[in-house]
């Protein structure tokens, strides 16, 4: 009978179940890379133009999501669904731009921006003809002398200084009917014949935008150069449907673990994005292939061999990553910001003990890169450091989310992040957002390499009896800025700005304290850890992911120029440079200086702009910057309102010699700043001390009960 059973059994049940330390490496060994290689070749060639481009809520967009929704359903994921994201669609499908005497020159474009072709008359392709004007690097005093009402510039994009969003509000300010933008002397698009395209930050009204390579850039400007005035066409065939008017899709299937669809079950989500500029082969195809082929490797495992993960495993694909909304500052990371903070707010907040964000990797020579939450950074490390035969290029790992990807949003929102990708400064000076991110640049034994780490990664989450949480290291880090002497962000310099003011110090005095106990229990924290009774692991999880949900929602916060920072940071920053300008100005005003300050209150809010645009750019990019206009991700990260002394620095600017105004002429200044800094800055500065130290106070709470009840055996 004993036999007879035995052969009645499937094999997949006469395997002996892994212990969870042979996990990772039976998961690695099904590592279909023969599948990699398919996803990658088939999702690049979905497009919807000859050059690629699956931008939110098209037609490409949403066939790579479908793809991902019947990948997930082959592979044996279960509750697979496609969720809608309201979405302000952008779907390119083709540009160029026609010069006389020159090949017709292949264009992109930049997310957001409409065509030329307004879409009414289908079979009529719709232009733009007009002379053509180069307007250097697109600043308000490039447009001196020059007129360009009714006419197309051509402009260079410097990068990430000075973002397109400025260049199409000074190109339409000044009348232009379209905008060409190219990278001849830039941080990015640097690759040969480069095009590129980037989140456009669009706001309605401005006019058409293609992008074409330094290489016919540089024909144009020297026909010009030349003294010719050259006429030209620019096309661009863009589908784009007003705000929130189209749909994008995250698809989501589940991969289930021990306690699946109970209330005790915890959940582990890993996701990559599948819009994409061009083919996007590392970025992020290259992440949707990390999702199904760990998925695909971590299913067989429980299929042939019994194991059922701890948790449950969510996959992912987001929409909308690149760009998905018009009329904000932030309009990336939109699928992502829109599944945790709506679809997924009352039922993945507080059960998820991390996200795994997969995006750009697997070209030959680029180092591993992450950034996380500070309290997984120790996990982090420790994976990475058992893994370093899978490395041949390096690693970094550093403790701050950045802003630049979906788990900045997931874990503003308390679910704590880490991103996984490899790239490099040259890496993004040359191929990142051009038509070179294709699927020629993959190294698939690099690939599998990462998908080795990654695995590892995914499956130590899934199975760490305990949330694998480590508060020293936000601890240490917190303390370190607070308390540095020398460093922009300590907070003993203040001492002397309050009294000037005669404000209290008890808020920054009370975050002082708040973080020092946050030292002491966060290191009794991590011993009781050690020493906590298994079976109460659920109980511990849910409180640790708690704590952890108190503190990143209220930690997490964002600069003017999407600096990943503590909610001080950016309220510190403008304090310190209004006030040791001021002490310039006094000086001068006494006659022991010179130095009007211009310098250091360039540093304070966005004035950095001033140099660049005009006062209606820069009001108009603060606007949209502190969610005046549309809200969107930006303010869930307690940004502040940018620290506004446009005025007061232009008067100090206007002294400039003998035939101008003198310093006495704009003494007004002096009060003014003053005004502003005993006002607006020191303001926000006490909301921000006052937001940490609450949020610490309430922490500190948490974690003493908690090593209170693991000391009880509770």
């Amino acid at each position: 009978m004993c036999i007879a059973f035995l052969i009645a059994l499937p094999a997949a049940a006469l395997a002996a179940k892994p212990a969870n330390s042979d996990v990772t490496a039976q998961v690695v060994e099904r590592l279909d890379m023969d599948y990699a290689r398919e996803i990658i070749e088939e999702v690049c060639a979905m497009g919807d133009s000859e050059i690629g481009f699956r931008g939110a809520g098209g037609s490409a967009d949403q066939e790579a999501a479908a793809y991902m929704a019947d990948q997930m359903e082959v592979i044996g994921l279960v509750d697979v669904v496609l969720e809608a994201v309201p979405v302000s669609t952008w779907e390119f499908r083709g540009a160029y731009l026609e010069v006389p005497g020159m090949e017709q020159m292949v264009a992109a474009s930049f997310g957001g921006f409409p065509g030329t072709d307004d879409q009414s008359t289908p079979d009529v392709h719709e232009s733009l003809v007009g002379e053509v004007v180069w307007v250097n690097n697109g600043y308000d005093a490039d447009y001196s002398g020059k007129d360009v009402e009714g006419k197309i510039v051509l402009v260079n994009w410097i990068g990430y200084d000075y973002w397109v969003d400025s260049i199409a509000y000074g190109a339409w300010e000044h009348g232009a009917k379209g905008i060409i933008v190219t990278t001849i002397d830039s941080n990015v698009g640097q690759n040969d014949w480069a095009l590129s395209c980037h989140d456009g930050l669009y706001v309605t009204g401005w006019p058409p935008m293609i992008s074409i390579s330094p290489e016919n850039a540089t024909k144009i400007i020297e026909a010009l150069g030349s003294g010719e005035s050259l006429t030209v066409t620019m096309y661009s065939d863009i589908l784009k449907l007003p705000e929130l008017a189209g749909t994008g899709y995250n698809p989501v299937g589940y991969l289930p673990g021990k306690y699946y669809g109970t209330a005790k079950d915890e959940f582990v989500i890993f996701g990559p994005h599948h819009d994409a500029w061009f083919q996007g082969a590392m970025d992020d195809t290259s992440g949707m292939a990390a999702l199904l082929v760990v998925a695909k490797a971590m299913r067989e495992v429980m299929d042939e061999t019994g194991w059922v993960p701890d948790r449950t495993v969510i996959f992912t694909s987001h929409t909308a990553e690149e760009y998905g909304l018009d009329n904000t500052y932030y309009d990336w990371c939109w699928g992502a910001y829109y599944q945790i903070n709506v679809e997924h707010a009352d039922d993945w907040i507080g059960r998820t003990v991390g996200y795994l964000c997969m995006e750009l990797m697997g070209m030959a020579g680029e180092p591993i890169y992450i950034n996380c939450v500070p309290e997984l950074y120790t996990y982090t490390r420790d994976v990475l450091a058992a893994n370093i035969e899978n490395m041949p290029y390096g690693f970094n790992v550093d403790n701050n989310a950045h802003t630049w990807a979906d788990h900045w949003t997931f874990s503003a929102a308390g679910v704590p992040g880490l991103e996984f990708e490899t790239t490099s400064e040259e890496w993004e000076e040359y191929y990142y957002h051009t038509q070179c991110d294709a699927p020629e640049i993959i190294d698939y034994s690099y690939l599998e390499q990462c998908f080795a780490v990654i695995s590892d990664l995914t499956v130590g989450m899934v199975t760490s009896t305990f949330a694998p949480y480590d508060f020293e290291t936000l601890a240490t880090d917190l303390s370190s800025h607070l308390l540095h002497e020398e460093e922009l962000w300590g907070v003993s310099a203040l001492d002397e700005i309050y009294a000037y003011f005669g404000m209290s110090t008890e808020n920054r005095d009370r975050l002082l304290s708040e973080a020092a106990r946050f030292q002491e229990d966060s290191a009794a924290l991590k011993a009781a850890l050690a020493t906590v009774n298994p079976a109460k692991a659920h109980e511990v999880n849910t409180e640790l992911m708690s704590i952890v949900g108190t503190l990143d929602t209220a930690l997490i916060a964002i600069g003017v120029w999407e600096q990943d920072w503590y909610p001080y940071q950016q309220p510190i920053n403008d304090v310190y440079h209004l006030w040791w300008a001021l002490e310039k100005l006094w000086a001068k005003m006494d006659g022991t200086g010179d130095d009007m300050g211009l310098g250091t209150l360039n540093w304070v809010g966005m004035t950095w702009y001033y140099a660049y645009s005009s006062y209606d750019n820069y009001m108009d990019q603060r606007d949209r910057l502190t969610g005046d206009r549309v809200a969107s991700w930006g303010l869930q990260t307690h940004l502040q309102l940018s620290v506004d002394i446009w005025w007061e620095y232009d008067a100090l600017m206007s002294v400039k010699g003998p035939d101008g105004p003198t310093f006495e002429d704009v003494l007004w200044v002096v009060p003014s700043l003053e005004e502003v800094l005993g006002g607006t800055a020191l303001a926000q500065l006490e909301d921000a001390f006052v937001l940490m130290w609450t949020a610490l106070e309430d922490a500190n709470g948490q974690v003493e009960d908690l090593v209170e009840d693991i000391s009880k055996g509770s």
